[in-house]
């Protein structure tokens, strides 16, 4: 399912907060490019691939970054551990714990605004 959603996303090596279209989708965590190991019930999320700047992922001034995902009424803040290969500048990738707090996994995309915590 692919659903293009208004998001506004933290551009996060800058701090710079700017609108841009994408989505939300969720994926199962394993080993991140931030080094670590992660699973289904952390609350975390991996960002697009033109986010990252460090030759060495692990030493990305990315890693561990908080930022901050509203829809719907509600909120949920996140770490940034790891790097979606598959999603453009403007989505983002988030464990099933955070996607379970906006809608059921079955959606596959929800819409979202993004924002450095």
């Amino acid at each position: 399912m692919v659903a293009i959603t208004k998001i506004l996303l933290a551009i996060l090596s800058s701090g710079a907060v700017v609108a841009r279209e994408g989505k939300m989708t969720w994926y199962n965590p394993g080993l991140g490019a931030c080094g670590k190991t992660h699973n289904n019930n952390d609350i975390i999320v991996a960002i697009g691939v033109p986010h990252w700047t460090a030759a060495n992922p692990n030493k990305d001034p990315n890693c561990q970054k908080k930022i901050t995902i509203h829809y719907g009424g509600k909120k949920v803040t996140a770490r940034v551990v790891d790097k979606c290969m598959s999603c453009g500048r403007n989505n983002i990738d988030v464990s099933p714990a955070v996607f379970k707090k906006f809608g059921p996994p079955q959606q596959g995309t929800l819409p979202s605004e993004v924002e450095l915590a």
